[in-house]
């Protein structure tokens, strides 16, 4: 799909897939657009807008190529599963929020990620999920606008820091087990980057 101002405005634009399909856009301003696929994967291996946002809903699992939003904001919603659909980077966007029925990432039987889905955000991510959660910012500061879900949490800034995006004393991130890595600082002396484990989490 490719149009010259937007793709679906009032109402989004409905696309079904065939087993093993994919969905390409571009567009000059937002993008909104329903995803289903016959084999219970749909794959957005390509979805750019130059001055608007992107806005993503999934049937399924929703897996993602590259979501490139580059003056707007990115919002992916799956009934089940988000999960990297390219090794590179997936999100592009000013801000992210991600919604899963399932989890966000890709993960061993042992809980262990293996593909973590992948972001440059330059303002806040928020996300909920009902499973386990893997997120890298791939580089600049990971900036947490709340994030929220009753299993496991990783969350990787790989080139920058893991910062409270929103200020104050709440909680920004809640979790049942919580892994964070950055290779600058977790939290600023002046803003603590509050946290709220689950009973027995680590």
């Amino acid at each position: 799909l490719s149009a010259g101002t937007t793709i679906g405005t009032a109402a989004p634009v409905s696309v079904v897939l065939d087993d093993g399909g994919t969905l390409r856009t571009t567009s000059v301003g937002t993008q909104r657009v329903v995803g289903t696929a016959r084999d219970d994967v749909f794959r957005a291996l390509a979805m750019t807008s130059t001055d608007g946002g992107i806005d993503h809903e999934a049937t399924a699992d929703a897996a993602l190529g590259s979501l490139a939003a580059l003056v707007g904001n990115v919002s992916v919603t799956a009934v089940g599963a988000i999960v990297a659909g390219i090794s590179g980077t997936n999100l592009h966007a000013q801000d992210a929020d991600l919604q899963a029925g399932a989890g966000i990432g890709a993960f061993a039987t042992d809980g262990i990620p293996t593909g973590f889905l992948r972001q440059v955000v330059t303002g806040a991510t928020t996300a909920q999920a009902a499973g386990a959660i893997a997120l890298r910012q791939d580089s600049g500061d990971f900036r947490v606008g709340g994030i929220v879900t009753p299993g496991a949490l990783f969350l990787t800034a790989a080139a920058g820091s893991i910062l409270n995006a929103v200020g104050g004393t709440s909680s920004v991130i809640e979790a049942g087990d919580l892994v964070l890595s950055a290779s600058g600082a977790i939290g600023l002396r002046e803003q603590d980057l509050v946290v709220d484990l689950s009973a027995g989490s680590t």
